[in-house]
């Protein structure tokens, strides 16, 4: 058995060992026995006191290096765990929010069809311009979003000259688009609900 492989397998084993303490106490003990085997079987000179605090010294030195470099694996570990405990936290978050404007969002939707129902154009207006401007914030996370802009849009224009130029517009047709674009919203908010994937 060649030295590389020896030296591939006692790497692949501190690997393997997951608990650093454990690694940490495992190298003292191993480097302790092979301190005392140099000394008494193949240290040439004749063993005394000096030759032994001049080796343990070394293998004092060793270690120390070895644990320092464990103590480094450890803590780039604990930094890479905290890292995405903090990335799943804020994604949580974000979901949270969003779900929540959807929520809003759909409110908003019945808020608009009760103004065009009593023929409050102008204020349906601007109420369709707020949810325009929440579909567009969220269709960059959302992509399923992207489809109704331009039908929102389309809406937005419509109901703009129905107020301004008193012109003619199909308000059936925007009251069917607002369904569409609230069924998509509910759509989106069950999908993104972690108590949706719960219970199925």
């Amino acid at each position: 058995m060649k030295i590389i492989d020896i030296k591939n397998r006692i790497i692949r084993l501190l690997i393997s060992i997951k608990n650093i303490k454990t690694l940490t106490i495992l190298l003292f003990f191993v480097g302790l026995v092979l301190t005392i085997i140099v000394f008494f079987f193949y240290l040439k000179v004749r063993p005394n006191a000096i030759n032994l605090i001049s080796l343990v010294g070394s293998f004092a030195s060793v270690y120390g290096i070895c644990v320092g470099v464990l103590q480094i694996i450890s803590v780039k570990k604990s930094i890479g765990l905290t890292n995405t405990a903090i990335s799943s936290t804020v994604e949580k978050i974000e979901t949270s929010l969003t779900i929540s404007e959807l929520s809003s969002a759909s409110k908003l939707i019945e808020e608009i069809q009760a103004y065009l129902t009593a023929n409050e154009y102008s204020v349906s207006l601007v109420r369709l311009k707020d949810l325009k401007e929440i579909i567009i914030e969220h269709s960059f996370r959302i992509t399923e979003f992207d489809k109704l802009i331009p039908i929102i849009t389309d809406d937005v224009n419509n109901l703009s000259k129905k107020v301004n130029e008193s012109k003619k517009i199909r308000v059936q047709k925007i009251r069917e688009n607002l369904e569409t674009i609230k069924t998509e919203i509910i759509k989106t908010r069950v999908t993104l609900n972690p108590l949706y994937y719960a219970n199925r």
